[in-house]
């Protein structure tokens, strides 16, 4: 994931995207982490594409069926393959054998999706006299010695916008792109692909003091071939990219460490504008750690402090909606101390001074 100190414009009808040959970057595929819905009904990939249905099944086998449909259908693969195995053991025939097959290649394509590593990288370019612009780019890796065919289904561009200003008004806005360009790839380790994928216009919005363009991939079901065997392919997982631009008084500052903002609210205390400063200074990778620190330290921040922080909180979680809310926030991350397995009320030391 790329992080560039910048601001955003909301791209206009005037974004791109780089269709270039059969490879095109597309195949990033999408952060889409939903499933395809999985029935009693399966399509089998028996000659003629015969659609089987568990009622088909001979009672002998139908329940280990049912369990390993509703294993898969909840994503619990390790269970699934455990049932298959037992499934497998007691030779099945006929639609039994072939719904198992069946779903054994759904797990094989989930494994060789897992198997492969998805990016969405953003860089912001800015040319001499000319407005700044961000190019997107899709990279695939894996560590895997086989070469995986890919071939997604659609995909979408999705790129949601973000500013605020120095008093933490906020503007947003999402666009999405749809992507015409049939997709496939083919990558095997040691040898990544990185191609373009879009080309928009990106500038810092005017009395903002910082804007951020957050670049998603939505794909569909499609389809990978390895090993001369051609898998159902769905569950892209694809990291983000991002780019954040700053106003010019910060953008010559370093990067916020992921402790600074709960060091700043250590004596019950927070200056707004300060607080916010170091938010957006946090790059993508510290964001989690520095809302981890704060979730320990919960218990320490008073309410006008928590008030204080509102503004930074909203840019560091933009999927939680609670605005000013004190209550709200600080609920939030009691439940996120929760989740750290330690009481949220960890005060942390003050540094000490250089040769203290």
């Amino acid at each position: 994931m790329s992080t560039e100190r910048a601001r955003c414009d909301t791209p206009s009808a005037g974004s791109r995207l780089f269709a270039g040959t059969l490879f095109v970057a597309l195949a990033c595929a999408c952060n889409s982490t939903r499933s395809e819905p999985l029935d009693a009904r399966i399509a089998s990939a028996v000659e003629g594409g015969r659609v089987l249905a568990l009622n088909d099944v001979d009672l002998r086998w139908r329940p280990a069926l049912e369990a390993l449909q509703a294993a898969v259908a909840n994503g619990e693969d390790r269970e699934a393959r455990a049932v298959l195995a037992r499934l497998y053991a007691t030779r099945p025939t006929g639609s039994a054998l072939e719904l198992a097959q069946a779903f054994e290649r759904i797990l094989d394509g989930r494994a060789a999706v897992a198997a492969i590593e998805l990016k969405v990288e953003a860089e912001y370019r800015r040319e001499q006299g000319e407005q700044g612009f961000i190019v997107v780019w899709f990279t695939a890796r894996t560590d895997d010695t086989r070469t995986f065919d890919v071939a997604p289904g659609p995909c979408n561009l999705r790129v949601a916008h973000a500013s605020i200003d120095p008093t933490g008004a906020e503007t947003r806005s999402l666009q999405t792109i749809p992507v015409q360009a049939p997709v496939r790839f083919l990558v095997t380790a040691g040898a990544p692909v990185r191609l373009p994928l879009a080309h928009m216009p990106f500038a810092l919005q005017k009395g903002a003091l910082a804007s951020r363009a957050t670049i998603d991939m939505e794909l569909r079901s499609g389809a990978v071939r390895v090993d001369e065997q051609e898998l159902p392919a769905m569950r892209w997982h694809i990291a983000t990219g991002e780019v954040v631009l700053l106003k010019s008084e910060l953008a010559g500052l370093d990067l916020a460490g992921a402790g600074e903002l709960a060091a700043h609210v250590l004596d019950g205390k927070c200056d707004a504008a300060e607080a916010l400063k170091i938010a957006v200074r946090l790059p993508s990778s510290e964001r989690e750690d520095a809302l981890d620190e704060l979730a320990r330290a919960v218990r320490s921040i008073p309410g006008p402090a928590l008030i204080g922080l509102t503004p930074a909180l909203r840019w560091l979680v933009p999927g939680e909606n609670f605005g000013q809310d004190a209550d709200l926030w600080r609920a939030y991350l009691r439940h996120r101390a929760g989740r750290l397995g330690a009481p949220p009320d960890l005060r942390l030391p003050r540094a000490r001074a250089a040769g203290t």
